[in-house]
């Protein structure tokens, strides 16, 4: 085995990461969304730092509750908090605002997990059409 079919390993399964990395819809269901692979050392470090910074499942599950509960149901300026044994975090409304076929939100999350702090911020819009959220501006 020779360094060039090794470096093509691991270039694939970066890949697969980045890729398994950006299947998730919202942001805070992934780490880094980047992976680097420029060098070998800066895509092992790209790698290694996209599997620190996870979230565990009951995490992403708490803060995927109060996220929705907070889209669907809290007014522009108000917020919804959570906590359970791991982490504790807060779900914020900023902005609302009508579009022709229904109306859009700009939402802030902030999540303390292992005393680290993680912020999102997502945009979404509702559609009378469809009846359904779509995120907006994602990776």
């Amino acid at each position: 085995m020779n360094v060039q079919s090794v470096v093509k390993g691991l270039t694939a399964v970066g890949l697969c990461c980045l890729l398994l990395g950006k299947a998730n819809a919202q942001t805070w269901e992934k780490s880094n969304p980047l992976i680097y692979i420029d060098s070998l050392p800066t895509f092992v470090y790209s790698v290694i730092l996209h599997f620190q910074n996870r979230l565990d499942p009951q995490t992403i599950k708490s803060h995927r509750l109060a996220f929705w509960h907070a889209v669907n149901h809290v007014e522009t300026g108000n917020f919804t908090r959570w906590d359970d044994q791991y982490s504790i975090g807060v779900v914020r409304i900023t902005a609302t605002y009508k579009v022709s076929d229904g109306h859009c939100r700009f939402v802030e999350s902030n999540i303390l997990h292992n005393n680290k702090n993680y912020s999102f911020e997502d945009f979404l819009c509702w559609s009378e059409t469809t009846k359904s959220w779509t995120l907006r501006n994602k990776y």
